[in-house]
């Protein structure tokens, strides 16, 4: 793990690693450079039940991650699952582990 992480937030606020999206209402607020499609995270690191997944989509207001493995007890991800979240809600680690036989980014 290289030990970047990215709590992206309404409030625009200082992280290591990102960058301010261009302006607008409604933007996105803080985006890591870091996080691209085929990089490898662990998504929500604080929770009871590790989720890892795969960047497959940055958008300028969501991020789309597929998970590729979750903790066993994980009561609603599932690896397969695709999910897109606002960059508001955007808290991640990368986890080189996690892309594993990514899909080719075309």
């Amino acid at each position: 793990m290289s030990g970047r992480i990215i709590y992206a937030d309404r409030g625009g606020g200082s992280t290591a690693g990102a960058q301010r999206s261009p302006g607008g209402a409604g933007g996105a607020g803080m985006r890591p450079k870091w996080l691209k499609p085929g990089v490898g995270v662990r998504l929500w690191p604080g929770d009871t039940y590790a989720k890892y997944g795969v960047v497959r989509e940055v958008g300028r207001h969501t991020v789309t991650f597929e998970i590729t493995r979750v903790d066993s007890g994980e009561p609603f991800y599932k690896p397969g699952h695709r999910i897109t979240l606002p960059w508001s809600s955007v808290n991640a680690v990368e986890d080189r582990l996690s892309c594993q036989n990514p899909e080719p980014i075309i």
